[in-house]
């Protein structure tokens, strides 16, 4: 009895701990407002837009259809969606060789407004600066930190994956914006970079924040990229809080069954003490026939 006892009671703290941490970690900030937003994979097919300058049309046609939507406050596009499980890892400089491992991603549109990304410092991205050879670049206030100490970022020169055999692909800081979670929410806060040029051919997410519900923004979207292309297929929609509940889908399988598992050690706990009083109340009825008084 007392071994099932101390069983339960580790099996007790150990499983309110666990839920504790759980709780915590879906309660992180992700650096960005996950409400209202909704994510849409969109691939050009191949066969019809091989050329990249046909690619980059079509998908500007694609925004300006979308952003035409009733309810859609604004749109954008990126080649690697935060949470989706893609992402594009390299690394930046700054002119004195100060270099930072982190994740570049090339946006175009509304994509960082869409998303709910705070601007710290500077601007956001105009629309002549989705050009090709355009050198505009937006980092986060981890890269600002860290290359330029105690210094504004804005108007410094930043180096993505310079290498020596490629040393001249130095971009121009146009603005600084807050830490966002790329992979998981539990992540240290990481290095990002976000360039503008040629978005249109790299893009494969197409971003929505809207104030229509999700299923019907869904809807349009597919609607309005049909009146463009009737081939062209929207592989996949989901909302950026279903994409962060889906990345801690394991833990919450793990927490059910922690739940499961702490609520039979509570029965365990209270099956002694039940034992023992229904045993105590047999005794004393039994010993009070015998004895009297």
């Amino acid at each position: 009895m007392a071994a099932e006892v101390a069983v339960s009671l580790v099996l007790v703290a150990i499983g309110g701990q666990l839920l504790a941490s759980f709780l915590k970690l879906i309660r992180t900030d992700p650096g960005f407002q996950a409400n209202r937003v909704l994510a849409s994979v969109v691939l050009p097919a191949p066969e019809r837009y091989r050329d990249p300058t046909q690619r980059a049309l079509f998908y500007k046609r694609i925004l300006d259809a979308v952003r035409a939507l009733p309810g859609v406050e604004s749109t954008g596009t990126i080649d690697a969606l935060p949470f989706s499980g893609e992402n594009h890892g390299g690394y930046v400089s700054a002119a004195d060789g100060s270099k930072l491992e982190g994740e570049i991603d090339v946006v175009g549109g509304e994509y960082l407004q869409s998303m709910g990304v705070r601007l710290l410092e500077g601007r956001w991205f105009r629309e002549e600066e989705m050009a090709e050879s355009n050198d505009a670049a937006i980092v986060n206030d981890l890269v600002a930190a860290r290359l330029w100490p105690g210094a504004h970022a804005v108007g410094r020169r930043v180096c993505v994956d310079c290498t020596p055999e490629s040393p001249s692909n130095w971009k121009r800081v146009i603005g600084v914006v807050s830490s966002a979670s790329h992979a998981a929410l539990e992540e240290p806060a990481k290095a990002n970079v976000y360039l503008a040029a040629g978005s249109m051919r790299t893009s494969y997410f197409v971003v929505v924040r809207t104030e229509r519900p999700t299923g019907d923004m869904d809807k349009a979207i597919r609607r309005a990229i049909a009146a463009l292309d009737s081939n062209q297929p929207v592989f996949l929609s989901a909302t950026m809080k279903a994409l962060i509940a889906d990345s801690v889908a394991d833990r919450r399988f793990v927490m059910i069954l922690l739940s499961v598992t702490a609520s039979l050690a509570l029965v365990m706990l209270a099956a002694p003490g039940v034992s023992l009083t229904t045993r105590g109340a047999e005794c004393r009825w039994k010993w009070g026939r015998i004895l009297p008084g």
